[in-house]
């Protein structure tokens, strides 16, 4: 089958329950992976479920999907959805590639805080920048890019903790006494260390929360997807700069590097946001329970909902502005060229206009001569 058909029958099995089950329950939960994804599904529904609410989840399930959950007991109804074998298999061997990559270096733990330690406390009060581009992301890891990079961060006094992946690395290039390179590092614990100054990313949605979260400034290289306009927002808060990674120098990179240390107004920027994360006046659970229980009550909560889904597709997408300007334009073609017809402009139109002129003139001579007499 093909991963077309496969979708549509991902589509209709998150559908279809929830037509069946439109009475029997209020609230139909919806979990795809498992892992962390099922975790957290799980305790959004028994949060739902102590509320009150009559909760039903829809599982995928699978040789690799939430297999660790199928004899734990539950409080609210599941229900499980097998998809094909070969959906599964190809599912499988993207999720491995994922855990592969993200994990990779984790095993080698013993003493890797000691290390993070000694090293940081060789640069002293000029502290470290790290640098991390995500899980999965090495677009970035061209030879070239890592040159550059690494002659950048060469300039710095602080030192530099960054996520490389080691089998990349040039053979031709030498770290510098102030460069560590690590395949997996403990990215938000890093983030809290007092002694950082910047921290270098790719602009994902959950590296830009953790640095803000601990007030570190960024330089943001995006990438692709949504970095870019993750990045613009940093940039509009005073977060951080950005730069385009193929327009990335030596020189460059760390100019903006020492900008965003040296001046302290992007730094009390990011300390102000990471106070306003930690000020919430809900917590995380009241939140969803609270914003559950008005979309129920206020039977879907169309007063949220932007007013472009509830435009007629002719105004969605201007239709009516385009006929008008095009009425417009042609309406305005058709009298240039009524007024440009030769007639108007010559032949008896200007016949005419002579002929009133030289009447006119005869007219003030014999008027003349007349007075004269």
């Amino acid at each position: 089958m093909s991963m077309a058909g496969h979708r549509v029958l991902l589509l209709v099995g998150f559908l279809l329950p929830r037509v069946l089950l439109s009475e029997a329950a209020k609230i139909l939960t919806i979990s795809t992976l498992g892992g962390s994804h099922y975790l957290l599904l799980d305790r959004v529904s028994q949060i739902l479920l102590e509320h009150g609410h009559n909760v039903t989840m829809l599982l995928l399930s699978g040789k690799h999907l939430a297999s660790d959950t199928k004899d734990k007991e539950k409080s609210y109804q599941v229900i499980r959805w097998f998809p094909p074998e070969d959906y599964q298999k190809t599912v499988k061997e993207r999720f491995n590639n994922y855990i592969e990559k993200a994990l990779d270096g984790r095993e080698e733990t013993e003493g890797l805080v000691k290390d993070l330690e000694n090293f940081i406390a060789n640069f002293g009060d000029a502290g470290f920048v790290l640098v991390a581009f995500g899980s999965t992301l090495d677009i970035y890891e061209s030879q070239e890019v890592l040159k550059n990079m690494h002659s950048a961060f060469a300039q710095l006094p602080q030192g530099v903790i960054w996520k490389c992946q080691s089998s990349r690395w040039p053979k031709d290039v030498h770290l510098a006494t102030n460069v560590k390179i690590m395949d997996w590092l403990p990215q938000s614990d890093l983030l809290a260390h007092p002694s950082i100054r910047l921290f270098v990313t790719h602009g994902g949605q959950n590296s830009i929360m953790e640095a803000i979260r601990h007030g570190v400034p960024m330089v943001g290289l995006p990438v692709n997807g949504d970095q870019h306009g993750n990045m613009v927002r940093v940039v509009a808060k005073n977060y951080g700069v950005v730069m385009q990674l193929n327009q990335v120098t030596a020189d460059t990179l760390a100019l903006k590097m020492k900008q965003v240390i040296e001046d302290k107004r992007y730094k009390s920027a990011v300390v102000a946001g990471s106070v306003i994360l930690h000020s919430q006046p809900l917590s995380a659970q009241q939140r969803l329970v609270g914003w559950i229980d008005h979309i129920l009550q206020t039977k879907g909560a169309a007063h949220l909902k932007p007013y472009a889904f509830q435009q007629p597709w002719h105004e969605q997408y201007l239709i009516d502005v385009f006929v008008f300007l095009l009425m417009l334009t042609l309406g305005t073609v058709w009298l240039c060229g009524k007024l440009l017809e030769p007639g108007i402009v010559s032949g008896t139109n200007t016949a005419g206009t002579t002929g009133y002129y030289l009447e006119k003139r005869q007219y003030l001579i014999e008027t003349s001569h007349h007075i004269q007499n």
